[in-house]
């Protein structure tokens, strides 16, 4: 592969979030005994640019330590869901500037513009992904929106020879949003029925320990 070079939510589902990820967590790895006794772990998250660093979430504190163990063991899947759940992980694998826009005239982008202004087009809800906007609707109110109004989007992931990861997604139609056997695909959205917009791609390269977003861009038309 060829790749190019160089609104929180309620009290009560805040707190089944953080219990789905402490669960998360756990079949994940967790931090070292010693660590846990020493108090070692992050208390705030960290400053993009020249941002000031805010109290932590116990969300985000938990999602900062799967980050930090999907770093260690080099599992970018799981890397890549920290990075979408949580902010303040964001703030910690993004580059200084981005390459964001539309497919040919994307332009570099300072990290803490991007961050401020929300650029991230991606959430997750449980282990649905989806675009930020629908993700939104999740945060807006306990109940659930109509899931005929909410973007399920379709990842697929590429790796280069030097590591650097691309993911493509693509919002759609999928069969949760039609109704279509959905007690056969439990916590799953099912097969992607129909695209409903051209979606985009996010580059990444590694670093010393980890990876950071280095490209955000959107396609002008439904790839293929």
């Amino acid at each position: 592969m060829s790749l190019p070079h160089p609104a929180s939510r309620p009290a009560a589902r805040g707190r089944i979030a953080a219990l789905a990820l402490a669960l998360l967590l756990s079949a994940c790895g967790s931090p070292s005994a010693e660590a846990e006794r020493a108090g070692a772990g992050p208390t705030a998250a960290p400053a993009a640019a020249t941002g000031v660093a805010k109290p932590l979430s116990e969300s985000d504190r938990l999602i900062l330590e799967m980050a930090a163990n999907a770093c260690r063991t080099g599992d970018f899947k799981q890397f890549f869901q920290a990075f979408t759940r949580s902010e303040a992980v964001r703030q910690l694998h993004t580059a200084k500037t981005i390459e964001f826009g539309t497919e040919g005239s994307a332009y570099q982008m300072p990290v803490r513009r991007y961050l401020d202004d929300h650029h991230y087009p991606l959430g997750i809800i449980d282990y649905a992904w989806m675009t930020r906007e629908s993700a939104m609707l999740y945060e807006m109110d306990d109940v659930p929106p109509p899931v005929e109004k909410v973007r399920y989007v379709q990842l697929i992931f590429e790796t280069a020879s030097d590591n650097r990861q691309r993911v493509e997604w693509l919002p759609g139609v999928f069969e949760k949003n039609l109704g279509r056997n959905l007690e056969d695909l439990g916590d799953g959205i099912g097969e992607l029925v129909e695209p409903s917009g051209p979606g985009g791609y996010l580059l990444f390269y590694p670093t010393r320990d980890c990876w950071e977003l280095v490209s955000d861009v959107a396609y002008r038309r439904q790839p293929g």
